[in-house]
């Protein structure tokens, strides 16, 4: 075999905290790498929409974009700029056209990665992702940063990597294996991969109703009401789960509302049923939520169905998952989140069927 060093120099798109030029070495799963904070970027992104983009099928899978003009227009007087305060971002419109320009921090990293045979990388570059969030997860958290994000949660940026190899000669191999990664190596290094957003807009709006959504809101604002608590338990949880990814506070927070919801309903049942608001905030910490879900709800629905129970079940299933993430520090998946937006929607469904 050909030992050697693979070298990934990562575009991150985030400043980095670190200098320029720091770097270490570490060990992930078997793994030896340096890595090196290369250089720190503060690049200017121009959105020419007045521009034709060009779209060549690869696969079923697989897209490749491409500009067909890649000038940029000469700015006169009659072109009106906005910038938004307390941003980076410009906005021009000209017309019904509009370019935005704004500037971005990249911070370069180079990776290097001891490898057993370096005409045979597959292994690692299956491994690779993990190496980088190990490092990002360390940077994180002793840093402080949460502003930069783990490489699944970018949404609207680019992440670029560069490739390069060394085959290790026989003065490399007698030394420390330290050295030997830290050491200044001649090496050619171009573009692997890019990973490119599928989109600017963050998430899918093309199911929103522009229509309804006016007449929603303006109907929320002449009624006078206020944004309630489990409204905003339960935007949190789907922003949580849509945008973010992030099944485990998704569940926490839907859960979080429907503890809310039940507590509010069987109250308000309570109270208007001669129950004294004293008895109910003496026993209130006594009564476990399994308890209002499975005994006391179905006690002031009309006519339960067993449509009504298989729902009330379901709920009683998202409490199960909530109590596994808080205990047990369950790892949640996809499929199981959907059940439990599914289980709401149609809880949500059995309240309004009964006037609640």
């Amino acid at each position: 075999m050909k030992r050697g060093i693979l070298y990934k120099l990562v575009s991150y798109p985030s400043l980095i905290t670190l200098k320029k030029g720091f770097g270490l070495h570490m060990n992930h799963e078997g793994y030896d790498f340096t890595v090196r904070v290369q250089q720190h970027v503060k690049a200017l992104q121009i959105l020419d929409y007045n521009n034709d983009i060009i779209v060549n099928k690869i696969s079923d899978k697989k897209t490749e974009s491409t500009l067909k003009t890649n000038k940029i227009k000469e700015l006169s007087k009659k072109e009106l700029f906005i910038q938004i305060e307390n941003s980076k971002l410009i906005i021009e419109t000209i017309g019904s056209n509009c370019n935005s320009f704004r500037t971005r921090d990249i911070t370069n990293l180079l990776f290097g990665i001891e490898v057993e045979d370096i005409e045979n990388v597959n292994s690692v570059q299956d491994k690779f992702d993990d190496i980088l969030k190990y490092f990002l997860k360390i940077y994180r958290i002793k840093s402080g940063d949460i502003h930069t994000k783990f490489p699944e949660d970018l949404n609207e940026e680019l992440l670029v990597i560069r490739e390069g190899r060394y085959l290790y000669l026989q003065e490399d191999l007698d030394k420390k294996i330290s050295e030997r990664l830290n050491s200044e190596m001649r090496v050619a290094i171009g573009i692997k991969s890019l990973k490119m957003p599928t989109s600017f807009t963050i998430g899918s709006k093309k199911n929103l109703d522009f229509d309804k959504n006016g007449e929603v809101i303006k109907e929320f604002v002449k009624s006078n009401s206020k944004i309630s608590q489990i409204d905003e338990f339960h935007l949190k949880a789907r922003e949580e789960f849509y945008v973010n990814n992030n099944y485990k506070y998704a569940i926490l927070e839907l859960f979080t509302m429907i503890e809310v919801l039940i507590v509010d309903k069987l109250t308000k049942y309570k109270l208007a049923n001669g129950v004294s608001n004293k008895k109910l905030k003496e026993f209130k910490k006594n009564i476990p939520i399994s308890y209002l879900i499975n005994v006391e709800l179905p006690l002031i629905l009309n006519n339960i169905t067993n449509d009504d129970r298989k729902v009330l079940s379901q709920i009683d299933s998202i409490r199960k998952i909530r109590n596994e993430i808080v205990h047990e520090n369950k790892k949640l998946t996809k499929v199981e989140c959907e059940f439990a937006f599914k289980a709401v929607n149609d809880f949500f469904d059995v309240l309004r069927k009964n006037q609640l």
